[in-house]
């Protein structure tokens, strides 16, 4: 119970960007007789902070290690939720290395098996979506190979955050953003996406 009280703390620190504070309760937590589950719920919230902390090479060690690989697969019931995440948090982490073809196919991944974990209208499923739709943008402006991009499906997300989040929070107003370059995107390139998203980590 503890543990539980500890995570949910942690998970709201992070929303506030309190990372002293996290850093705090995180590293009172007595990791030695944790589970697997437990440890990778861990490395969840340490990923998600040095990837907001503009870290993505850090965070791609933390889901690298050997728990996140073996045993976890998109057709085992049991660790479908740990392969969202995983392609998830890679798929974010490669675009801000700009790892953009890297990136959209992890999170082809990631939003498949959200559909299948969640459901299609989930928060996870839309936000795994916009990030997928960013990686898409940033390859055409890269001049690399053309990626469709769904604009009913990005409205769809858009309106999912709406009603989950605070109308004045940031993944509805990155969301938005996103769906303007998206209705927009003849003769966009990569620079307008950067600046009009680049300002910290988008759709985590």
């Amino acid at each position: 119970m503890l543990l539980e009280w500890q995570l949910v703390e942690s998970r709201m620190l992070l929303a506030k960007e309190d990372y002293a504070g996290l850093e705090k309760v995180l590293g009172s937590i007595d990791r030695r007789s944790l589970s697997t589950d437990q440890l990778m719920s861990i490395d969840i919230l340490e990923a998600e902070k040095v990837l907001m902390r503009e870290m993505p090479v850090e965070a791609l060690r933390i889901i690298s290690s050997e728990r996140w690989i073996a045993g976890i697969s998109a057709d085992d019931t049991n660790s479908l939720s740990w392969f969202v995440y995983r392609q998830w948090l890679e798929g974010v982490a490669l675009n801000e290395v700009g790892e953009h073809r890297r990136a959209y196919d992890a999170l082809s991944l990631a939003e498949a098996a959200s559909v299948k974990r969640f459901g299609e209208s989930h928060p996870n499923t839309m936000k795994i979506l916009l990030a997928k739709t960013y990686a898409a943008l940033r390859l055409k402006g890269d001049s690399g190979p053309s990626v469709d991009v769904d604009e009913q499906r990005v409205k769809l997300a858009v309106d999912t955050l709406r009603l989950k989040f605070p109308i004045n929070s940031r993944a509805v107003s990155d969301a938005a953003e996103l769906l303007r370059l998206v209705v927009n995107r003849k003769g966009r390139d990569a620079l307008e996406v950067v600046s009009a998203l680049d300002r910290g980590v988008p759709f985590l």
